[in-house]
């Protein structure tokens, strides 16, 4: 069913047609009968663009929303997201569907490439997954690195300098 959420759940669902609007369907019960089924449910397709705007901007790491099923709601490459495109291959994606904590953090590998990756589930049934590659992580701790040698070569320099301009 397409809304067989958890009963009071709120149901998310990138609906995008291939070639038309990009659109994402909101569900959720509105009514039950007397047997406590669910007999009425409220649904709004929504456009995609604006929530699309902000995961579009590159960073330095990958920022994107999926849904219960791992299928894209919103990431950079808005070609993935009309698609409906699944993210159900990158290892923090699978941990998030299949745990209950509500925040994680993993490590992991894609091919030979090692990642670190977070998600954040929400109380609307869709989870903020955020990745980037070790190589961006370091990045900035290679770059302090290499301006404290820098310093430091400088700082023995002018002392070089004033011991050598005290023996004359």
């Amino acid at each position: 069913a397409l809304f067989a959420g958890k009963e009071g759940y709120i149901e998310i669902r990138n609906s995008t047609i291939e070639g038309g609007a990009p659109l994402f369907t909101l569900g959720f019960p509105l009514a039950k009968d007397e047997f406590g089924n669910v007999s009425h449910v409220v649904i709004a397709e929504l456009r995609l663009d604006r929530l699309q705007k902000a995961f579009s901007v590159m960073r330095e790491h990958t920022l994107y929303l999926i849904d219960r099923e791992g299928r894209l709601l919103a990431h950079p490459d808005e070609a993935k997201v009309l698609k409906g495109g699944s993210m159900l291959e990158i290892p923090i994606v699978q941990a998030a569907l299949a745990s209950d904590f509500m925040q994680v953090q993993l490590h992991f590998k894609l091919g030979q490439k090692s990642f670190t990756g977070a998600y954040t589930k929400t109380a609307l049934n869709v989870t903020t997954i955020a990745v980037a590659s070790y190589e961006v992580i370091l990045e900035a701790a290679r770059s302090v690195r290499r301006e404290s040698f820098f310093i430091a070569g400088r700082i023995l320099s002018i002392a070089r300098q004033n011991s050598t301009g005290d023996e004359e």
